[in-house]
C-alpha cells in the first residue's frame, strides 16, 4: 500500500506541476499580449495631436482617427410692425409691435474620420428657441478610393436641391434665408446620395424618403414612398469652397457658378396608404457670381404638388441678392425675393403675389472669417401676408423667419444679430 501510495502521490504531483507550468505559460502570454497592447496605446497617445485648425479636433498620431467640434450660437432682438393686429378674435388691444430676444440657433456639430481619411461621420444637433432639442444631421460617408472627387453618403441629411438652403446659417448674408426659400425648403431628408466633383463639374443624385422626412420611421405617413432627387453644378472660374457661403472677401478672385435640381416624389400607397397619391414635383436653377468684395446670387423656384382626384397647384418663387464691402470689416446688402402663389390656393381678396425686401449690413470681428459677425437687417413684406400664407398651412416657422403675418398694411421686421461659430 506504501509503494502504491507514493506512485499516486509522483503521479498527482507530476500533474499538478504540469498544469501549473501550462497555467505560467498562459499567464506570460496574456502578460506579454497586454504589455504590447498599452505599449501601442502609448505610442498611439505621444503621436496623437489637438487643436484648432478651423476646427477643434482630436487626432491619433496616423490620422486615420480624428473628431473634430464645431458649432454656431446666433443671439438676435427682433422689432415686428404691423397695422391694427388685435389680440383676439373678439377684437381686444391691438398688438401691432412685438419685440424681444431669442436663440433662434444654438447648433453643435462632430465630424471627422474613422479607419482612414476616405471613412467620415457628421452629426449635428440643435436647440431652437424655445429650448426643444432637434436630431438635424447624421451621416456616414465614404470617399471613393480611385475614383478622386466621387463619394458615397448614407443617414439624414440635406437633398441636393435649394442652393440657399445647402449655405449654412452662418454664412448667409442677412439674418435668415428668404421667405421664397423658407417656403420652398426641402429641410433634413432620410436616405442615400451619390456625389461626384471635379474642378468644373459637380454631380449629386439621391434616393430618400422625400423632402422634410427627418426624424420619421419607414411606415411614417410624413414621408414619401419613394423620391428622387438630381442636382448639377457647373463652375467656370474659382474654386468650390468660395460657394460654401454667400460672401466673396476683398482682394478675393472671380468665382462663377450655375447649378439647378429636381426633385420628383410620389406619397399614398404606402407609410400607410391614402385615399389619393400625392406627387411633388420640386425644380430650380440657380446662379452665384463672386468678385472682389462683392457677390450676386439668383435663384428661380417652382414646384407642382398633384394632390389626386384632378387637383394640382403650382407655386413658383424668385430670389436676387448681392452685397458689397465698404472696408475690409463692413459689408452691405440687398435682397428681393417673391411668392408667385397658385390662385387655387389662395383665400379670396388675398394677394397671390407675395414681395419681400430685405436690406441690412454686416460687421465681421475679425475680417475675412466668420467666426463673430454682427447683423443688423430689415424685412419689408410689400404685401399682405396674411391670410394668403397663413391658409396655406405651408408658412414657414415665424420663430425663425419671424414674420408673423399681416392681414392690413406691409408688415416690416427690424432685427439685429450676434452670430458666434466656432
Amino acid at each position: 500500500m506504501t509503494i502504491k501510495h507514493f506512485v499516486f502521490a509522483g503521479a498527482a504531483f507530476s500533474l499538478a506541476a504540469a498544469a501549473t507550468a501550462q497555467t505560467l505559460d498562459y499567464d506570460r502570454a496574456y502578460s506579454a499580449e497586454l504589455n504590447a497592447d498599452a505599449a501601442a496605446r502609448t505610442s498611439q497617445l505621444q503621436g496623437g495631436t489637438a487643436g484648432n485648425d478651423g476646427f477643434f479636433y482630436i487626432s491619433d498620431g496616423s490620422g486615420n482617427y480624428r473628431l473634430n467640434m464645431s458649432g454656431l450660437i446666433q443671439f438676435r432682438y427682433s422689432l415686428d410692425f404691423r397695422d391694427d393686429q388685435p389680440t383676439n378674435a373678439s377684437g381686444g388691444d391691438d398688438d401691432d409691435t412685438t419685440i424681444g430676444f431669442s436663440v433662434p440657433r444654438l447648433k453643435l456639430r462632430w465630424h471627422g474620420n474613422v479607419i482612414n481619411p476616405n471613412w467620415k461621420f457628421m452629426v449635428q444637433v440643435d436647440w431652437d428657441s424655445e429650448g426643444t432639442l432637434n436630431f438635424e444631421k447624421g451621416y456616414g460617408q465614404y470617399d471613393f478610393e480611385g475614383w478622386e472627387g466621387g463619394f458615397v453618403r448614407w443617414g439624414q441629411f440635406k437633398l441636393p436641391i435649394l442652393a440657399e438652403e445647402l449655405v449654412e446659417p452662418e454664412f448667409q448674408l442677412a439674418a435668415e434665408r428668404t421667405l421664397t426659400n423658407e417656403f420652398f425648403s426641402q429641410g433634413y431628408s432620410q436616405g442615400v446620395m451619390l456625389g461626384y466633383r471635379s474642378d468644373a463639374f459637380a454631380f449629386y443624385g439621391a434616393f430618400s424618403d422625400g423632402v422634410n422626412s427627418s426624424g420619421t420611421n419607414y411606415n411614417s405617413a410624413a414621408e414619401a414612398d419613394y423620391a428622387f432627387t438630381g442636382r448639377v453644378d457647373v463652375k467656370f472660374e474659382g474654386d468650390w469652397d468660395r460657394f460654401d457661403d454667400f460672401t466673396s472677401w476683398r482682394g478675393d478672385d472671380l468665382a462663377v457658378r450655375v447649378g439647378g435640381a429636381i426633385h420628383w416624389q410620389s406619397t399614398g400607397d404606402t407609410n400607410p396608404s391614402l385615399a389619393d397619391n400625392n406627387e411633388l414635383l420640386l425644380y430650380t436653377i440657380d446662379a452665384a457670381v463672386e468678385g472682389n468684395g462683392w457677390n450676386l446670387f439668383a435663384a428661380f423656384i417652382g414646384n407642382n404638388v398633384d394632390m389626386g382626384a384632378g387637383s394640382d397647384v403650382d407655386h413658383f418663387g424668385a430670389v436676387v441678392q448681392g452685397g458689397i464691402f465698404i472696408t475690409d470689416q463692413c459689408e452691405l446688402f440687398g435682397r428681393w425675393d417673391a411668392l408667385f402663389l397658385d390662385e387655387d390656393t389662395v383665400a379670396a381678396g388675398a394677394d397671390e403675389d407675395q414681395h419681400f425686401l430685405t436690406f441690412g449690413t454686416n460687421y465681421y470681428v475679425v475680417p475675412q472669417s466668420h467666426a463673430a459677425k454682427l447683423t443688423l437687417d430689415l424685412v419689408w413684406a410689400l404685401n399682405e401676408t396674411s391670410p394668403a400664407l397663413t391658409t396655406l398651412g405651408t408658412l414657414p416657422d415665424s420663430r425663425v423667419t419671424q414674420l408673423l403675418g399681416d392681414s392690413e398694411d406691409s408688415e416690416i421686421l427690424l432685427r439685429g444679430q450676434i452670430n458666434v461659430a466656432f
